[in-house]
């Protein structure tokens, strides 16, 4: 007999949120939706800062010049 478990995991890792076969669930003001992995903000905003790590520091961390 297969054993089947549901586990409720509130997080914001990319890496946990890519576990095999989950199912993600965001919350909005429609409520509860499930959501894919990849549509996921946390998955699109980590990806780019990985992919452009020092151009968004460089943004993030350069003085107000307005200021």
């Amino acid at each position: 007999m297969l054993a089947r478990s549901r586990l409720i995991i509130a997080t914001h890792s990319p890496i946990i949120l890519g576990y095999t076969d989950a199912w993600i669930y965001e919350t909005s003001e429609r409520g509860l939706e499930r959501v894919e992995y990849e549509d996921l903000d946390h998955v699109t905003v980590t990806r780019s800062f990985l992919n452009r790590r020092q151009t968004i520091l460089d943004v993030l961390l350069s003085e107000d010049e307005e200021g």
